[in-house]
């Protein structure tokens, strides 16, 4: 039996945002992380901001700001226009953002301008440092051995010693080339050092992903401290 090709429009939904949401997508634990943060800087967004008792036009709130920034940069949206637009229809990103089914979706040019208000950038380093410490304070073993990997330019002696006085095990390369290595070679020669410098591109890969995904490689505003504000979320 063949089905009908007809549409009813429902009037009401008995179903939550989240529930269109996989239970395994990765922006959940993103999400999680970054309300974490967020509740930490409470404080500081209420001095950014004029008391309620002062009266005014209330802002967009800047947990939805800096949630929607990471949005466009985690899908590589260039255009405050286009971001706007996939919000009004996707339910994912209403809901990363916070907002409902029934909410209006900002005109970009509204969205610009109270981005401007974070435009210093420290609002963006704060949540960014707010979310490494969680995840390093949810993933801290007292037993662990802290090490870092660079390449040759960083074989010097003084380099290394600062790295062991620290207790930071130095997985740098060595660099032979008419010298001696400052690197022992005990440790140049451990599996554990053999890791570090296949992990070491880590880093570049990084920067890769700011250009290719992050939207870096030619970002779409002019000043220093926009590009900031655009380039701390990426990093």
């Amino acid at each position: 039996m063949r089905g009908a090709d007809t549409f009813t429009e429902s009037l009401f939904s008995v179903r939550k945002l989240e529930d269109f949401v996989p239970a395994s997508h990765p922006l959940r634990p993103i999400r999680k992380m970054v309300n974490a943060a967020l509740a930490k800087m409470d404080a500081l967004f209420s001095r950014m901001y004029e008391p309620d008792i002062k009266g005014g036009r209330p802002s967009i709130a800047p947990e939805k700001l800096l949630r929607a920034m990471l949005l466009q940069v985690l899908y590589s949206v260039r255009l405050e226009c286009q971001l706007m637009e996939q919000v009004q229809y996707n339910l994912l990103s209403r809901w990363f953002i916070g907002l409902s089914m029934d909410d209006g979706v900002w005109v970009p040019n509204l969205f610009t301008k109270n981005r401007e208000r974070l435009a210093d950038g420290y609002a963006e380093r704060e949540a960014a440092k707010a979310m490494v410490n969680d995840a390093r304070q949810a993933q801290a073993d007292p037993t662990r051995t802290i090490t870092l990997g660079a390449d040759k330019g960083y074989d010097a002696r003084e380099f290394i010693e600062a790295c062991q006085a620290v207790n930071v095990t130095s997985h740098v390369a060595q660099n032979k080339s008419g010298r001696s290595s400052a690197v022992p070679e005990a440790i140049a020669q451990s599996e554990g050092d053999a890791v570090s410098q296949q992990k070491r591109k880590l880093i570049e890969q990084g920067f890769g992903w700011a250009k290719t995904v992050g939207g870096m490689r030619q970002v779409m505003v002019r000043g220093i401290k926009r590009v900031d504000q655009m380039f701390v979320p990426a990093r």
